[in-house]
């Protein structure tokens, strides 16, 4: 809302409902953006819609081959943040399994998103950051320890962007000590077949993320 109208939303809610659906209808024609937010305001309150709202806003991300440079990067990024708000406010709660498998897809569009975006403010790294906390909010009780600590690995092992690894920092909050010692172990036997490989960083790395606690 215009800071320069205060009266805006007042005379905005005296318009025949009829007339600014039309509007937003006509707007979202022209904007994916707007489009993208009609589809999580009539999604709200449906868990499955929201799920089908979000994977179809990370679909439309994927395909599009628009370069967005660096002063287009922070509206980007709070389109990013809309979509994990809605997330964390119709799923999380309501459906958390739910939740999990559609941050596990937002971080898996890294590969998509940042390879066409200018990240040098960092916010795009930011909303993935804030995706690795989301999902270890939704993580507990969703799942197997043995289970989520595969999806873990799966999602670190191929952080190409570096965008997924502060999913170990909260790695504590949903898997028991041993089964982190597992994880641990798993990454330094990776690291050990392949010395100088990517694989032989990741032992270190993780182990570090995790406090060191696990050598």
């Amino acid at each position: 809302m215009s800071n320069s109208d205060p009266t805006l939303f007042e005379r905005l809610a005296k318009v025949e409902p009829a007339k600014l659906a039309r509007l937003l209808v006509e707007l979202a024609a022209q904007d994916q953006t707007i489009l993208e937010q009609v589809q999580f305001l009539l999604a709200s309150g449906d868990t499955t819609a929201i799920a089908k709202a979000v994977r179809s806003t990370l679909r439309a991300w994927k395909r599009s081959p628009r370069f967005i440079h660096y002063q287009e990067a922070f509206a980007f990024g709070e389109q990013l943040d809309r979509l994990l708000d809605s997330v964390e406010d119709g799923l999380l709660g309501p459906d958390p399994a739910l939740a999990l498998d559609l941050l596990e897809e937002f971080l898996q569009s890294d590969r998509w998103i940042l390879e066409r975006v200018d990240d040098s403010a960092g916010c795009i790294g930011t909303a993935y950051r804030r995706a690795c906390q989301l999902f270890a909010r939704a993580a507990p009780g969703v799942a197997s320890p043995a289970a989520l600590a595969e999806r873990i690995a799966l999602l670190v092992e191929k952080d190409d962007y570096g965008v997924r690894h502060s999913l170990l920092e909260h790695v504590p909050q949903f898997l028991d000590s041993e089964t982190i010692a597992r994880l641990v172990d798993r990454w330094r036997k990776q690291a050990a077949q392949g010395p100088g490989s990517r694989r032989d960083r990741i032992a270190p790395a993780e182990d570090r993320s995790l406090g060191g606690q696990y050598r």
